[in-house]
């Protein structure tokens, strides 16, 4: 997915001739801590709530706040992955979309991106989940597949946790089956060790608990 595809039309820009107030108040109405700034069409920067108090007058115009510039906006055909990079090494609330020139094209929201990776890691449907700990050379996707679709089930999503200090890799593997008792014990004659299981009404009802739980905590 592109981060076009994930533009929010909800969030408009400022100005860079708009008051500081003015920014603080669209803050407090879209509930964020950021607001893009533009010149005309071209997109400037990120006016953040911490730069507007630190400026200490609320009358300047935005061109008189220090702006968040470098790394904050991603260009319209970037995947979406590289917009979660910018959030999240920025951390940014909202990552800002531009084209080539520089005009500016939208904003894309935390709660867009969770909804991504929600639909990315399979979260609505039903199924088994299993953590393994594997050594990165020996991991294979396509071998945990094989061995899964043996028992009938599939794998639905995989996400990989690696460590600098570590030459060992976490692995996460949903599954379309809501019993994978049998596949946890395939893939361990296989030697590849279980850390955490979740299954039947546990698994769907874990994911659903903690996807709601950090959309409550989001909306604070």
């Amino acid at each position: 997915m592109l981060a076009k595809e994930l533009i929010s039309e909800e969030i408009q820009p400022l100005q860079v001739s708009a008051k500081a107030v003015i920014a603080l108040h669209w803050m407090d109405e879209y509930r964020i801590g950021l607001m893009p700034v533009v010149d005309g069409e071209l997109y400037v920067g990120l006016v953040s709530e911490e730069a507007i108090f630190n400026l200490g007058n609320f009358e300047e115009a935005l061109s008189e706040v220090p702006l968040a510039t470098i790394g904050t906006a991603v260009d319209q055909h970037q995947h979406v992955f590289d917009v979660i990079r910018n959030a999240s090494s920025l951390k940014l609330s909202i990552v800002p979309v531009v084209d080539a020139a520089g005009k500016y094209l939208g904003v894309i929201t935390q709660q867009a991106l969770i909804d991504y990776m929600a639909r990315m890691n399979s979260v609505e449907s039903p199924g088994g989940i299993v953590v393994m700990e594997v050594a990165q050379n020996n991991y294979s996707l396509a071998e945990i597949a094989r061995i899964a679709e043996a028992d009938e089930a599939h794998v639905l999503s995989s996400n990989v946790v690696s460590s600098p200090d570590s030459s060992l890799i976490e692995v996460t593997l949903k599954f379309d089956r809501l019993n994978i008792r049998q596949v946890i014990q395939s893939l361990e004659r296989h030697g590849y060790k279980t850390k955490a299981s979740f299954f039947e009404k546990d698994s769907t009802e874990d994911l659903h608990d903690r996807y709601d739980s950090l959309m409550n905590f989001l909306n604070i």
